[in-house]
């Protein structure tokens, strides 16, 4: 066989391994005491096709492991083993070591297996739990039955299945592999590196960044065609933008699954019953965000075990359900993935915080706090509530990971908690990063961008019905809805213009926990696809400005996040000010 066909086989394989190993975790987390047949069959044919195909690409230590792990999957299948805890937990062990030979052979494809000590507790555990002897695993040629009839992905696989099924049964294997071989056709599924689609959304960046400076010239041009050819540029380039952007939209499933293999552990470790739920699986975002959400919500999970949820035998006491209760809640608003983890457990207590945090020198004595100022401490590094140091917490390095980054992506972390009631963290986050829809707003002579998925609606001031409160803040009504709406000037501390010089005055209406904002700009200059850049790290302490933009005249223009702006301190202190002057 040729040495490059065969490395490509060989790299098919380990996708398909990541792919088959992830399914495996998912369907072993949902065993229970008496799991449904067809979650157990489900398993068997996981092992029994990643089998095949690791025979096929010539990995036969893994072949041999998933062969003796298809065979224990079978006596659970036929009902001649019971599922335990025990089982439940060398399954996931199984699995582990799996997913790490996987990625060794990634860095090595020398790498050597040591394939005695994973078959050794596999059939340590059949031992135990049949009573029968070590080794007593059933041989190849009893592993299909009547109805285990399987895809078969190479032509070793088709002979073995000739030499250990009924001839009758061959047909019926050619006709699944043709019907499969079908669909996989009709879907038309392809990977491509994510590499690649990064490269290809950067030079779409670029392109939409010399549209806007094409745009700047041709606004001087009289040429009706080319400003027609121009039309036509700009409303294709937008088309595969858009493509571009759905190709980094992955579902959060993963990140989920992860979770509740965190929760499971942890519990377990712990010696409390807890239950996770999820809502929102399948709901999609950018594969970057994705990977840097991973580890603040495994924190968060862990956290919540550890710190929120009592003792049984403490909620008991409290009558509270003896099960404690997370669930973590993904959803889209307003052009954002929002994400919430709550608990019932004991809740935030603030003077507890605070005093662990003036012991632990995170803070002096003589600082006084709010109690939403207490919360915010346990992303201090080194902050812990916990007095002994564990293998779960105690070293203060898990919500701190979480605060890093959550704000990697200008983001914060919002905190509400009653005591003995529950705590929740609820994170907002941009489903996409890199190319969006922007109004381009002018504020006392200054540009600033509002992305579109910001704003609900837009009005004019002059033919709105401002009611007058105090001197920052004035009153909407809209539609019988009661908006408070704040000039945006005042805020950012800019000068303002004479008022006979703003009849161009727009009022955008955004949400903020679930409570509408009306924010006044100058004027809006045009709506556009603009291109993000990050921060540098001196302005990520100003909150609400959340990035920048390259602009077709060459400024750097900043972004601003207006529900976060306005709740601000400086944007508030702004406000108090312009009352005096």
């Amino acid at each position: 066989m040729d040495e490059d066909f065969e490395l490509e086989l060989r790299k098919v394989f380990l996708r398909e391994a990541d792919i088959n190993l992830e399914e495996a975790e998912e369907a072993y987390l949902q065993f229970s005491q008496n799991p449904p047949s067809e979650l157990l069959a489900r398993c068997f044919r996981l092992a029994h096709n990643l089998k095949g195909s690791a025979k096929a690409v010539g990995f036969s230590d893994i072949a041999e492991i998933l062969h003796r792990l298809e065979s224990f999957l079978l006596k659970l299948k036929n009902k001649e083993l019971n599922v335990s805890q025990k089982i439940t937990n060398i399954l996931l062990a199984t699995n582990d070591k799996l997913k790490f030979i996987v990625e060794q052979i990634k860095i090595n494809t020398d790498y050597k297996i040591d394939t005695k000590n994973i078959i050794a507790e596999i059939d340590q555990i059949q031992s135990e739990e049949s009573g029968l002897p070590i080794g007593n695993a059933p041989n190849e040629s009893q592993d299909l039955k009547e109805g285990d009839i399987f895809v078969l992905y190479d032509i070793n696989e088709v002979e073995e299945a000739k030499n250990n099924i009924l001839s009758n049964k061959i047909e019926e294997i050619t006709k699944q592999k043709i019907n499969t071989t079908k669909k996989i056709i009709n879907e038309e599924v392809i990977r491509v590196s994510l590499n690649k689609i990064e490269k290809l959304q950067n030079y779409i960046g670029e392109i939409v960044i010399i549209e806007s400076m094409l745009e700047e010239q041709i606004k001087q041009e009289s040429n009706q065609n080319l400003k027609n050819y121009y039309r036509l540029l700009k409303k294709t380039t937008k088309e595969v933008q858009e493509i571009i952007m759905g190709l980094r939209l992955v579902p959060i499933k993963p990140a989920f699954q992860k979770l509740l293999r965190t929760a499971r552990d942890t519990s377990a470790q712990l010696g409390k019953t807890v239950n996770v739920t999820f809502v929102g699986e399948n709901t999609e975002l950018d594969k970057f965000i994705l990977d840097e959400l991973s580890d603040p919500l495994m924190h968060m999970i862990r956290n919540a075990i550890d710190h929120g949820i009592e003792d049984n035998d403490e909620r008991v006491a409290k009558e509270k359900m003896r099960e404690g209760n997370i669930s973590v809640n993904a959803s889209h608003e307003s052009g954002n993935l929002v994400i919430t983890v709550a608990d019932d457990g004991k809740g935030l207590n603030p003077t507890q915080i605070y005093e662990s945090a003036v012991k632990k020198g995170v803070i002096s004595e003589d600082v006084k706090l709010t109690d939403s100022q207490c919360y915010e401490l346990i992303f201090a590094p080194g902050f812990s509530t916990k007095t002994e140091t564990t293998e779960i917490s105690g070293r203060g390095v898990g919500m701190d990971v979480v605060k890093t980054n959550i704000e990697k992506l200008n983001r914060k972390i919002e905190i509400s908690s009653v005591l003995n009631m529950g705590t929740n963290f609820k994170i907002k986050i941009p489903l996409s990063v890199g190319i969006m829809e922007a109004f381009i707003a002018e504020i006392s002579n200054q540009k600033f961008i509002i992305p579109v998925q910001q704003v609900i609606e837009c009005l004019s001031l002059r033919k709105s019905n401002l009611t007058y409160l105090t001197g920052i803040e004035n009153i909407i009504k809209l539609r019988d809805e009661e908006i408070s709406v704040i000039d945006l000037s005042l805020g950012l501390n800019l000068h303002k213009k004479k008022e006979e010089k703003l009849k161009d005055r727009v009022i955008f209406i955004v949400q903020a926990n679930a409570i509408k904002i009306g924010a006044i700009v100058d004027k809006v200059i045009s709506i556009q696809s603009v291109v993000t850049k990050n921060l540098g790290e001196e302005l990520r302490c100003e909150s609400g400005i959340i990035g920048s933009v390259i602009l077709g005249d060459g400024k750097v223009v900043p972004i601003l996040e207006i529900s976060q702006l306005v709740n601000s301190r400086n944007f508030q202190n702004n406000l108090q000010k312009s009352i005096s002057r």
